[in-house]
């Protein structure tokens, strides 16, 4: 964790991923008052249900988190997790900027697949959820430069 502060979680990530329609998982959000939505702007990719574009990063710009909790398409010959777009991955840049503390969750599988581009560097990265497939002499090399953390 970077700095001393006292960590709350927050996801940035997509809500959409569920087994209802879209609108219909937002509009019961929005119905409950239990839950505070805030959007970005952007322009939704449909591919990964998240919103993309100068509007959304601008938006996130402005915000600032004590936990950023991050996806990785792959990360073979790669020095830090990527994407598959330039989008997701400038969105990820701001967004780690933006917080306290980062955090990339990705299965074992994800250090066998190079992806796109790199958004960060794992020094840049706090925290690195995986699963126990991940290789012995992979965890040892990742773990030079940020928490290597097996489940």
């Amino acid at each position: 964790m970077r700095g001393n502060r006292r960590c709350r979680s927050w996801k940035i990530g997509n809500i959409w991923n569920f087994p209802e329609p879209e609108h219909t998982r937002i509009c019961r959000l929005v119905d409950s008052g239990n839950e505070l939505i805030i959007t970005g702007g952007g322009t939704i990719n449909p591919w990964v249900m998240s919103a993309m574009g100068a509007q959304t990063i601008s938006f996130l710009k402005c915000i600032k988190v004590d936990v950023a909790i991050l996806g990785s398409s792959g990360f073979d010959r790669h020095e830090g997790p990527s994407s598959n777009t330039f989008d997701d991955s400038q969105i990820k840049q701001v967004v780690i900027k933006n917080a306290q503390s980062s955090i990339v969750v990705a299965d074992s599988r994800k250090a066998t697949y190079s992806s796109f581009t790199q958004y960060a560097n794992w020094k840049e990265i706090d925290h690195l959820i995986t699963d126990d497939g991940i290789s012995p002499e992979l965890v040892q090399r990742l773990s030079e430069f940020t928490d290597v953390i097996l489940v």
